[in-house]
């Protein structure tokens, strides 16, 4: 009888201007089992290839309970994973909370733990140290900024409405004060890095709207795309540091201010 041998085969839409590129690689592997040796004896070869039902019914009741465990384990990993998802996103509310009432510096990590319901082991579970855990809540706390300037506009607005967006988030109340954040990254390389990062991101959107509503005759044409973004960005930036203190802007009227010296 002849040799059984057997193989198991075990971006953002960019607009005009700046774009950025992504790729990804993906990975194969295959491997190969080892072909059985062939017996000498045709008796033992005829042996080992009839098997009766009995022993295969046998062999896959054997094989049963290990295949259930791997079931349960594939089922518990989400519901494991989720449960740590949410761990996480507690400590950063609570943080986020402490952070607003107290700042940056004042609140201890005990005080955060035991506000999120959670111990310093889970805490360590998710966060190296008070850093770490501030990188996280500053990460939250620029998303309103990132997504005030990369909703979808393809309209000769694009400009004006993304200025609108922008001067409106300076009245939203925020868990982390402006200033005190401006703070922690003169102090903090990591938080400065993932600060000026942010703000390359929203600079690119900016001037990427601005030369669409350019292109469109809806903005004037006589504006460099580029020192209107970081116009803008320090306009917001203090805007809304001066809302904090309670000083009497109005982003609005600045957001009003801003169209009509831009407008074509």
């Amino acid at each position: 009888m002849r040799p059984r041998a057997s193989d198991d085969p075990s971006r953002t839409i960019g607009r005009m201007g700046s774009c950025n590129e992504t790729d990804g690689t993906v990975s194969r592997g295959v491997v190969t089992k080892p072909e059985t040796a062939q017996s000498s004896d045709p008796t033992s070869n005829s042996k080992l290839s009839d098997t009766s039902p009995v022993d295969s019914a046998a062999d896959t009741t054997r094989g049963t309970p290990s295949t259930e465990r791997s079931h349960r384990r594939r089922r518990i990993g989400p519901r494991r994973e989720a449960a740590k998802a949410d761990t996480r996103a507690a400590l950063i509310d609570a943080a986020m909370a402490s952070f607003a009432e107290e700042g940056l510096d004042n609140p201890s990590l005990d005080a955060i733990c035991e506000r999120a319901g959670y111990t310093r082991g889970a805490f360590y579970v998710h966060f190296q140290d008070r850093e770490d855990l501030i990188r996280a809540v500053s990460e939250r706390y620029l998303g309103a900024l990132v997504q005030s300037v990369t909703e979808y506009d393809e309209s000769p607005e694009a400009a004006l409405n993304l200025i609108d967006r922008l001067m409106g988030t300076t009245e939203t109340p925020s868990q982390v004060p402006a200033h005190q954040f401006l703070h922690a990254c003169g102090r903090s390389d990591t938080l400065r890095e993932l600060y000026l990062n942010t703000l390359r991101v929203v600079s690119d959107h900016v001037c990427d709207a601005t030369q669409l509503s350019q292109a469109r005759a809806a903005v004037r044409g006589d504006v460099d795309p580029k020192q209107l973004t970081w116009l803008l960005i320090a306009l917001a930036t203090g805007l809304q540091a001066l809302h904090e203190t309670g000083a009497p802007v109005d982003a609005k009227g600045s957001a009003q201010l801003l169209a009509q010296l831009l407008r074509r």
